[in-house]
């Protein structure tokens, strides 16, 4: 399946001095390209290019990134159990985004923009029976159990966040707004992962040495 979307692209560019100018923002959006597909039986797939921007810096300057992405993750489980016999299907996919400048990742590397495990697991018919050595059913051996039908989602999701390089240098720098997609299944299951409408922006920052943040 494949999504296109029409898109602007915009640039703000704000005076460096009375006698010249220099592009301070970047701001992007553009049909977006979908990412490689998965082979046959590949857990990880390749990365591929996305959204592209550049911008010139006039001096040594730190650069931030903000990326914004609608997902979409479809994941199918399926079981069939009869006799009490336990039946299991997981399906998992993720979308993973990562920045480069010049072909080098900007921090904070890779950031999982999407992410979903679904598991689930049956154990039906429960009126069950022991069955002896030869066959036959024990007078005694059948009894009434409960059935089981257990579903487990664990999801995970950002779609949007920023990026950083500190000190790229003076010159044209190429920005690439890459994404790779992981998918697993087992049993009778089925995971896919899309992308739809996108953007990202650059923007020429100060970026502060030693600052931390702590999250409660």
């Amino acid at each position: 399946m494949k999504s296109l979307v029409k898109l602007i692209v915009a640039v703000m560019v704000l005076s460096g001095t009375a006698f010249a100018q220099s592009a301070k923002v970047d701001m992007g959006m553009g049909v977006l390209k979908a990412p490689p597909k998965l082979a046959a039986n590949a857990v990880v797939g390749d990365w591929g290019t996305i959204m592209t921007g550049s911008i010139r810096t006039s001096s040594q300057k730190d650069l931030m990134f903000g990326v914004s992405l609608v997902t979409s993750l479809f994941t199918d489980t399926t079981v069939a159990s009869s006799q009490y016999r336990k039946s299991e299907a997981e399906a998992e996919a993720t979308i993973e985004v990562r920045v480069l400048v010049d072909g080098v990742e900007a921090a904070p590397n890779e950031v999982t923009f999407d992410r979903r495990r679904q598991y689930m697991m049956a154990q039906f018919d429960g009126f069950s029976c022991q069955i002896l050595a030869d066959g036959t059913v024990a007078l005694d051996g059948c009894a009434y159990q409960d059935e089981i039908l257990q579903l487990v989602l664990d999801t995970e999701a950002a779609h949007a966040f920023f990026f950083g390089a500190a000190n790229v240098g003076v010159g044209d720098h190429t920005i690439a707004v890459q994404a790779r997609m992981t998918t697993s299944t087992t049993g009778l299951a089925n995971a896919r992962a899309l992308i739809g409408k996108g953007a990202f922006t650059i923007e020429e920052v100060r970026l502060v040495n030693g600052a931390t943040v702590e999250l409660k």
